[in-house]
């Protein structure tokens, strides 16, 4: 075989490669949205406050968002303030959430999903599940939290995204960072 027949192979070699590349775009192939990054935006949306059963009043302070990707879902705790309306008796609490996590790509968002209650605490006492305030917690999280938006993509990144051939289409959980994964754009 001659050098001419050589360099012939590696130059359709590199326009093959050169070919695939444009095919798929140019650029990042996901996108992560740090823990702090997706905390700072959860902390927008606190403090709540809700009426419990004409009886309780809660507000819901703060909110301190941990990952789990061996389960690829999120866990949320929330510090409470239950007041008592009868004896107006201030006392503290948490709870502690575990959500799924979806991106939503119609909107460009990151949503919590199938939230469920680990445990309620008040005064350092968990309280009973089957409890009238901890089943009214359970109907407040499933409300409140199934489905809520804790971060959208800004335009700016998706045009961004987008100019170099890619959207954003699926989501995991990392130890560190959510990755938005992304496919390649076609116009439609």
């Amino acid at each position: 075989m001659g050098q001419s027949s050589t360099r012939r192979r590696w130059c359709a070699l590199v326009g093959l490669a050169l070919l695939a590349g444009c095919a798929t775009g140019w650029g990042p192939q996901s996108v992560d949205v740090s823990q702090a990054q997706l905390q700072r935006a959860l902390e927008r949306q606190f403090p709540i406050e809700r009426r419990v059963l004409e009886r309780w009043t809660v507000r819901v302070l703060t909110p301190q968002l941990a990952f789990e990707p061996q389960d690829q879902r999120l866990s949320t705790t929330l510090a409470l303030e239950v007041t008592d309306a009868q004896t107006q008796r201030a006392r503290r609490g948490r709870v502690v959430i575990r959500h799924g996590v979806r991106f939503e790509a119609s909107d460009l968002t990151v949503r919590l999903t199938r939230p469920q209650i680990l445990q309620v605490e008040v005064d350092d006492a968990p309280l009973a599940m089957d409890g009238p305030l901890a089943r009214a917690a359970r109907v407040w999280v499933e409300q409140g939290f199934d489905d809520r938006i804790v971060y959208t993509l800004s335009a700016r990144d998706v045009q961004a995204l987008r100019s170099h051939g890619w959207t954003p289409a699926g989501l995991s959980v990392g130890d560190a960072a959510l990755r938005v994964t992304l496919v390649p754009f076609v116009a439609g």
